[in-house]
């Protein structure tokens, strides 16, 4: 029995292949804390993540996977670009709904705007640099927990006696918990915002295994973190951000509100979610999809990554 490589792929098996990666990503987001501590700054802390978390699944690709990068949903064409701003749409929607809500329940209230506790300089600047983390985080966790890690354990449960279609539903299942969990060590964190996350996970995934394209997810996945953070003030999985356009303060239940770890450790994240998805899917049909795995999904072609 061959435990450690796939005879028949030329390559080692797929949990072998989602490990190494795993440690190769671990390593270089460690040495990077090593050589670079705090001389970033946050913002450009997570901009340098996304082009390490990129080097590592592109360096996973070709020697572990024999794939190339684009394979794992960036093979942008103008399909691909009309998922990402439909994404873009329903993330700012749904935040802009939500606050609405909150608004009128009386849950929040406004305080002032971001450029009065700006300090030390230029608001616009510290602005665009939040913008430009918000869509690192977006990437990169698509990229790596959707792109990589669903795909590759896709293929490694895809075996005889598995159907393709309970494969891809345990990959997303799978690699959504793990999402959850990783949000778990966030700060105000809790077991509901635990679950919610993980939901989100499913979310994010759906698009990506129906289109075979990241372009929704990551679309979806930027909009949500910007515009819940960056222009209506919520706290983003736990982290809170001075200079959001809109300053508010939350004083509506908890167990609605997710308090300081934002909406998604609150009932109305959950509910927002659950609508967004049941919209996500309505979407896929609606534009010709049929609501099962991407052809090749969880297949593997052998191919010369070299070209």
């Amino acid at each position: 029995m061959h435990i450690f490589d796939n005879p028949h792929e030329n390559r080692i098996r797929a949990g072998w292949r989602l490990l190494l990666q795993f440690i190769i990503f671990l390593f270089l987001l460690m040495f990077s804390r090593l050589l670079l501590g705090d001389v970033l700054g946050e913002n450009l802390m997570l901009v340098w993540y996304s082009v390490i978390a990129t080097l590592s699944v592109w360096f996973a690709a070709k020697t572990l996977d024999q794939r190339r990068l684009r394979e794992y949903g960036l093979e942008a064409d103008r399909e691909w670009v009309k998922h990402f701003l439909t994404g873009a749409v329903l993330g700012g929607v749904t935040m802009a709904v939500l606050f609405l809500v909150y608004l009128a329940l009386g849950w929040v209230e406004l305080i002032g705007f971001g450029w009065d506790r700006s300090r030390n300089g230029s608001f616009s600047l510290a602005f665009a640099g939040y913008f430009l983390a918000m869509c690192s985080v977006g990437y990169y966790e698509e990229l790596w927990s959707r792109g990589y890690q669903t795909k590759n354990l896709a293929e490694g449960l895809n075996f005889a006696r598995f159907k393709t279609k309970y494969a891809v539903l345990a990959a997303i299942l799978l690699t959504s918990v793990f999402f959850g969990l990783l949000h778990a060590f966030n700060p105000f964190a809790s077991v509901l915002s635990t679950i919610i996350i993980t939901l989100a996970g499913v979310m994010f995934a759906i698009p990506y295994v129906v289109t075979g394209r990241l372009g929704l997810s990551i679309g979806l996945h930027i909009s949500w973190n910007f515009f819940q953070g960056g222009i209506f003030g919520f706290p983003v999985s736990g982290v809170s951000n001075r200079i959001s356009i809109i300053q508010i303060r939350t004083s509506g239940p908890e167990l609605w509100t997710g308090g300081l770890f934002g909406p998604e450790a609150g009932l109305s994240g959950l509910l927002a979610v659950m609508a967004l998805t049941g919209v996500i899917i309505l979407y896929l049909k609606k534009t010709g999809y049929n609501l099962t795995p991407a052809a090749g999904f969880a297949g593997w072609v052998d191919k010369d990554v070299s070209k």
